[in-house]
């Protein structure tokens, strides 16, 4: 089960962002300045990379590890951008079968994403889908 965060910003600009070697899809400075929050929170983090979906990193609590990925198409300018985070839990293929390990709703990395976005005023119509 993914926990999904959409929402519109301003907050990151186009010109600074490495360009998506893949797909023209943004999402480093979004991923960049969420991870710094998890950081401050306690959580590691890998640098983000680039994907063909949009751009992802490791998130690392408790010896649970976590996909957070990152999308968003640049809008023009002035306007805000809407933006698409996930985040999901790497579960092992026994953890699957048995239906152990999954990610619950009050998840803490989750949670600590969901407290940034909302404390962050750049951001606006947040809307969190934890059953995707």
């Amino acid at each position: 089960m993914a926990h999904v965060f959409t929402f519109q910003s301003q907050q990151f600009r186009q010109q600074d962002e490495r360009p998506n070697p893949i797909n023209p899809i943004a999402g480093e400075g979004l991923l960049k300045w969420l991870t710094s929050q998890l950081e401050q929170r306690g959580f590691a983090c890998d640098p983000p990379d680039a994907e063909d979906w949009g751009w992802y990193t490791s998130v690392t609590h408790a010896e649970r590890v976590y996909l957070l990925g990152a999308s968003g198409e640049w809008s023009e300018p002035g306007s805000a951008t809407e933006w698409t985070v996930q985040l999901e839990l790497n579960r092992s293929l026994w953890d699957r079968v048995r239906g152990r390990n999954t990610m619950q709703v009050g998840d803490s990395v989750s949670a600590a994403i969901e407290q940034s976005l909302v404390a962050n005023p750049e951001v606006a119509g947040l809307e969190v889908a934890r059953s995707a």
